[in-house]
């Protein structure tokens, strides 16, 4: 199995793993969507996928993240920021 394979297999696991885990606990207490207990366990499940993506390019692939696309292209995209 190849890093890019491995890592998108990695990242699923820890995506779905993370998420369902995070909000079966609530589930498994009884309490209602409504209740806001249940978003307080839930709400850290949407953040899964980042965390996942983190660890993965950090200690899987071992990519990093200077070809991510984080950096801010002012001088030459500066109308998209303006507008946004």
């Amino acid at each position: 199995m190849n890093d890019k394979t491995k890592g998108i297999v990695v990242y699923l696991l820890i995506t779905f793993l993370l998420a369902w885990a995070l909000w079966e606990i609530p589930i498994s207490l009884g309490l209602s969507l409504k209740n806001p207990l249940f978003q307080f366990f839930a709400l850290p499940g949407t953040f899964s996928p980042a965390i996942a993506a983190f660890i993965v390019r950090k200690w899987v692939t071992h990519e990093g993240f200077g070809d991510a696309g984080l950096r801010s292209n002012l001088k030459t995209k500066w109308r998209y920021y303006l507008v946004a």
